[in-house]
């Protein structure tokens, strides 16, 4: 997630990729406050023109629930990040690029953000990080990185008439049954074709539930891939006849699903990351953690 995959040559390259493989279609995706997928669809050559960078495509917000975008207003603008240009392995000739959000109206430093855009207010958290840090904990001059780690749990059920069913009685780190093992295995190939780097994968505690872990990498990277997996995990679900499900108590009596995220900060001195959650010196956790973790419990309801 923290390799030159956004720089303009390697963007060029995947352009040429995609052209080659006869890519025909570029899902433009984004996602409502709930974290739900949104996507506009183009077809290549009109991706190819230089300026959807710089001007987007035109999108109704008025019609994107929880956005509250009066009708009067509901222009907005969704222009996508080079980055996150890679193919769809679930549909044919199609290609896919995550979008910001935007007003149409424009400020010095270009369009106006969309304040109901979380992508872009997770960017621009991180973002301030090296201020805070300054002002707060006296550290200053540096190159600091948020990174996480999430671990996705989820359930795969088939349908039984109007309800659903399990597809094992497997428990904590069993082996999965076939037909979990080939979902698994598909979900895990086209991780890897859409650019997305996972640790591990299991059987978790309750009966037919899994668990994907994520590698460390940059918040918003990873927050990409994050919406990104929920997508290819419930679209090779119904391949397989099944149906995946990210609710987070979806049987009485049994374990829940969640989505634990490992969260840290570093500081990168030529090219070398710094744990600044650690501190040699207590072999503890730093000063910097426990203020993190205060500001945790104090936000967390909001």
């Amino acid at each position: 997630m923290d390799d030159d995959s956004g720089s303009p040559v390697n963007f060029i390259k995947k352009l040429k990729e995609a052209t080659d493989e006869g890519a025909k279609i570029v899902d433009l995706q984004f996602v409502d406050i709930f974290g739900n997928l949104k996507f506009k669809s183009v077809t290549i050559d009109e991706f190819r023109d230089g300026n959807v960078f710089k001007d987007g495509f035109k999108i109704d917000g008025s019609s994107i629930y929880g956005y509250g975008v009066p009708v009067e207003e509901s222009d907005l603008l969704i222009i996508p990040d080079p980055e996150t240009f890679n193919p769809v392995p679930w549909a044919q000739d199609v290609w896919r690029a995550i979008c910001n959000v935007y007003h149409p109206r424009k400020t010095k430093e270009g369009y106006q953000p969309f304040e109901g855009d979380t992508r872009l207010l997770l960017a621009n958290a991180v973002r301030r990080i090296p201020q805070v840090l300054s002002k707060a904990m006296d550290i200053k001059g540096k190159e600091f990185g948020f990174y996480v780690a999430p671990e996705l749990e989820f359930f795969l059920l088939t349908r039984a008439g109007e309800g659903f069913c399990r597809i094992d009685d497997k428990g904590y780190f069993d082996a999965p049954p076939a037909l979990g093992r080939t979902t698994l295995g598909r979900i895990m190939e086209a991780m890897g074709k859409m650019g997305i780097r996972y640790e591990a994968y299991h059987k978790e505690v309750a009966p037919s539930q899994y668990e994907v872990d994520f590698r460390y990498g940059n918040a918003v990277r990873i927050a990409d891939a994050t919406i990104t997996l929920k997508d290819i995990i419930r679209q090779y679900a119904q391949r397989e006849g099944l149906v995946a499900t990210f609710m987070p108590k979806p049987f009485e009596g049994m374990n829940g699903s969640g989505m634990h995220t490992h969260q840290n900060l570093v500081q990168v001195v030529d090219g070398k990351k710094t744990n600044l959650f650690y501190d040699a010196r207590k072999e503890d956790l730093s000063d910097i953690a426990l203020h993190f973790i205060g500001g945790l419990l104090e936000h967390a309801r909001a």
